[in-house]
């Protein structure tokens, strides 16, 4: 009865463990949906000192999303200063702090990656520009269309679970002993 009892304990702590580590796997997701680039060669929207504003481009994120970092793509027609260049979200007066790092992605576009502080994901809109007067920055397109829109982004994060999706995750936990408990005929 008693090893019975232990290994029954046993599963139950296996399976809640398992459990809490699938609904925690879902680290570096997408929580914007894709707007991957067209590296086929430059083609883009300006957005520096010379438009004299940022250009916005709007999404619809997830729900429950943490974001941790943002990643687009651009490149430069005059100079280059990637020190200068600055990410909002909906509008604020204050860019987003963190660290930026870049690498080529091929035909002169560069990725560019910040990483930013965790922080919940509400904002419906996001612009980036190159606040630097000796340069011409353009925001990579998702497309070979002239137009360029829309422009090519993604913000990744993590997934919060939604209080009912814990509940039912919990209320299955504490069933498992009782349902094992169960003689079978």
């Amino acid at each position: 009865m008693y090893a019975t009892l232990c290994k029954t304990a046993s599963k139950f702590v296996v399976t809640a463990v398992l459990s809490g580590a699938a609904l925690c796997s879902h680290a570096a997701e997408l929580v914007n949906g894709d707007f991957t680039p067209y590296l086929g060669g430059i083609n883009g929207i300006e957005s520096d000192f010379n438009t004299a504003f940022a250009y916005e481009q709007t999404f619809t994120p997830v729900a429950n999303a943490i974001l941790d970092k943002v990643v687009w793509w651009g490149y430069y027609n005059f100079g280059s200063s990637d020190s200068s260049i600055e990410v909002f979200l909906d509008g604020s007066a204050t860019p987003l702090s963190g660290t930026l790092t870049t690498s080529s992605a091929g035909n002169g576009i560069t990725q560019y990656m910040l990483d930013v502080p965790d922080s919940p994901l509400t904002a419906t809109k996001i612009a980036i520009w190159n606040k630097s007067e000796d340069v011409r920055w353009f925001w990579q397109a998702t497309t070979s269309d002239s137009s360029a829109e829309p422009v090519a982004f993604s913000l990744q994060g993590s997934l919060v679970p939604e209080p009912g999706t814990w509940a039912l995750m919990l209320g299955g936990l504490a069933l498992l002993p009782v349902l094992r408990r169960r003689p079978v005929h």
